[in-house]
């Protein structure tokens, strides 16, 4: 099945062309346009071609009206999903936010660990080197 705004184009196209259509047969061809026209009255004017008018034009404000509808349920469903979106969003940063808090932390705790394990590396190191080669004054000239 077409997609409806399809139908509502070919409906649009066919009565811009019948209107205009219309208009330049009632000013450039009067006497085809009154036979047209009397067609129409005479189609128009019995019982069936008032019902095949009558249930064209009511088909076509169905179809209209079940697509406004139709689009406007899919709309709210599409922005009912659109902010349930946005709220897991929000939650999954704020985890995100408190583990690379946490990372943080536990990153900040090991680096100055280490660091106090390093400067006593270095210090127990600078001892035994000055125990085994000693510097005098006069070396440091």
């Amino acid at each position: 099945m077409p997609s409806l705004i399809v139908i509502n184009w070919i409906v649009g196209v066919i009565g811009s062309i019948g209107i205009v259509g219309a208009i330049l047969l009632a000013v450039f061809a009067p006497a085809a346009a009154a036979v047209l026209f009397r067609v129409v009255a005479d189609f128009v004017s019995t019982r069936l071609g008032l019902a095949i008018v009558v249930g064209a034009a009511c088909l076509y404000g169905g179809l209209v009206y079940g697509d406004v509808s139709g689009r406007a349920e899919e709309r709210a469903k599409c922005q009912a999903a659109q902010l349930a979106a946005e709220m897991e969003a929000k939650a999954r940063d704020a985890r995100q936010e408190q583990l690379a808090a946490d990372d943080e932390q536990r990153s900040s705790v090991e680096l100055k660990s280490d660091s106090l394990k390093d400067k006593e590396q270095t210090d127990a190191l600078r001892q035994a080197d000055a125990s085994c080669h000693p510097i005098s004054a006069d070396q440091l000239k």
